[in-house]
C-alpha cells in the first residue's frame, strides 16, 4: 500500500521521506560549504587589505619618511652611478618586506602595485648599481623585491594603454626624486 510517505521520482522509482530528507539535506550542505567558501575568500580579502593598510601606515610614518628622504638624498647625489649606498637599505629592505608579503601571499601582486609601483619603480632604477652590488656579495638580499619587480612592471605596462617606459632616463629619475624631496 503507498501512503502519504511514498513520492514518485522521475525514472518511476519511488522515494519515502527520509530518501527525500537526506536530498535535500546534502544539497543544503553543498550550499553551505559554498558559502562558507565565499566568507573565506573575502575575510582573506579583508586581512590582505588591512594588511596593505599597515604597510602604508608604515611607509607613510614620520620615521620613514625621513629614511625615505635619507635614501631619496643620496640617490638624487649618485645618480649619474646608481649607486647611492646603504643610505638607501631601509627603503630597500621596507619593499623587500612588502614582496616577501606577496610571496607568501598575504597581499597580492595588483593591492602592491596599486599602492607601491611608483616608489618601488623609482628607488630600484635610482639603486640598481648598488643592488647589484650587493647582490654579488650577499645574493639573497632583497631576492623577493628583485623578483616582484618585473611583475609589478607587466601590470604597470597592462594598465597603462601603450604610455608605458619600463627604464626612466636620468632626467626623469631626477624630477622623481626631487617631488619625493617635496
Amino acid at each position: 500500500m503507498r501512503g502519504y510517505f511514498y513520492y514518485n521520482s522521475f525514472a518511476g522509482n519511488h522515494f519515502d521521506i527520509s530518501t527525500w530528507v537526506a536530498i535535500i539535506a546534502a544539497f543544503a550542505a553543498i550550499a553551505a560549504a559554498v558559502a562558507a567558501f565565499w566568507q573565506a575568500n573575502g575575510l582573506k580579502l579583508s586581512i590582505k587589505a588591512e594588511t596593505l593598510l599597515k604597510f602604508i601606515d608604515r611607509f607613510e610614518s614620520q620615521n620613514f619618511k625621513a629614511a625615505r628622504k635619507t635614501a631619496t638624498l643620496a640617490c638624487h647625489t649618485m645618480l649619474k652611478d646608481k649607486n647611492p649606498g646603504i643610505d638607501v637599505d631601509d627603503v630597500l629592505d621596507f619593499f623587500e618586506d612588502v614582496s616577501f608579503m606577496v610571496e607568501k601571499q598575504a597581499l597580492d601582486e595588483e593591492m602592491v602595485w596599486h599602492a607601491f609601483y611608483h616608489w618601488m619603480r623609482l628607488y630600484y632604477q635610482a639603486s640598481a648599481t648598488y643592488i647589484n652590488e650587493r647582490r654579488q656579495e650577499e645574493p639573497t638580499v632583497w631576492k623577493y623585491f628583485i623578483c616582484l619587480y618585473p611583475r609589478l612592471n607587466a601590470l604597470e605596462r597592462s594598465n597603462s594603454f601603450g604610455q608605458y617606459k619600463e627604464i626612466l632616463d636620468d632626467a626623469e629619475l631626477k624630477k622623481q626624486l626631487e617631488d619625493e624631496l617635496n
